[in-house]
C-alpha cells in the first residue's frame, strides 16, 4: 500500500451475530520509518511497523484471553507463509 490505511480486524461470527471485536493499523514500513508524515495523516506517534502475521496473530491471542469462541480462522494468503503465524493459529 503506498498511501492510505489498511485495518487489520478481528470479527466474531455465528449463526446469529456477527461483530467485529479489535483491530491494528496496519502501518507500512516506510510509514514507520518517516515519522515526519504521520501528523498530517492523523497516524499516532507510538505505531511501529508490524507484517501483518505479526498483527493477525496478536489479534487472535487477544480474542483467546477473552476466550472467545472459534472453529476457524480466516487470514489473508500471506500469513501462511510465516512460520510464527502458522504456529500461532494451532490451539
Amino acid at each position: 500500500m503506498a498511501n492510505g490505511q489498511v485495518a487489520v480486524p478481528w470479527v466474531y461470527a455465528d449463526p446469529a451475530v456477527h461483530w467485529p471485536g479489535n483491530g491494528r493499523l496496519d502501518l507500512p514500513q516506510e510509514w514507520a520509518e518517516a515519522p515526519a508524515r504521520r501528523p498530517k495523516a492523523g497516524v499516532p506517534e507510538e505505531g511501529t511497523f508490524q507484517p501483518k502475521p505479526e498483527l493477525a496473530l496478536k489479534l487472535l491471542e487477544e480474542a483467546r484471553a477473552r476466550s472467545i469462541p472459534h472453529q476457524a480462522i480466516l487470514a489473508e494468503a500471506d500469513s501462511g507463509k510465516a512460520p510464527a503465524f502458522l504456529e500461532g493459529v494451532e490451539p
